[in-house]
């Protein structure tokens, strides 16, 4: 009886435990099927890069219900661990440039009348090399290729 007790309790001590692993497991297969989809381009802080079959991209994080961050369309883009900067054409015919700290959620549109380089400076944001949206995904094609 005291031996049916003590599995019984290790039962429901590991209910938790097996809970979060499943949630673990299912984020590993996301981050997976992300890693090897060519219409997805992984970003810092589970933000991604979706392109749509109409050429379209925007950035939103990873999750179904989670909102649009960067709107469509996306032409250019670079990031490093803290930072997304992208170029984006609005439906006016303008260029908009903005950067996102994946840190803190904070979406900044840039001025268009100032330098980029002084603007990212001023806000202390490194170097960050744009590409267009067409080389990033024709690198990740290559990669998939390669491996």
């Amino acid at each position: 009886m005291i031996q049916v007790r003590q599995s019984i309790a290790l039962c429901l001590m590991m209910v938790p435990f097996l809970t979060g692993c499943e949630n673990l497991i299912d984020r590993a297969i996301e981050d997976y099927r992300d890693a090897i989809s060519d219409t997805v381009i992984v970003l810092p802080h589970d933000y991604r890069l979706f392109g749509t079959l109409n050429g379209l991209a925007f950035v939103r994080k990873k999750q179904d219900e989670a909102p649009v961050k960067i709107d469509a369309d996306v032409i250019e883009l670079g990031w490093d661990d803290r930072y997304i900067l992208y170029k984006r054409e609005r439906l006016d015919g303008k260029t908009e440039t903005g950067i996102l700290n994946v840190k803190t959620d904070e979406l900044t549109v840039l001025s268009e009348g100032e330098s980029l380089e002084e603007q990212l400076k001023i806000m202390e944001v490194p170097h960050i090399v744009l590409k267009t949206v067409e080389q990033l995904y024709e690198e990740k094609a290559q990669k998939i290729k390669d491996y």
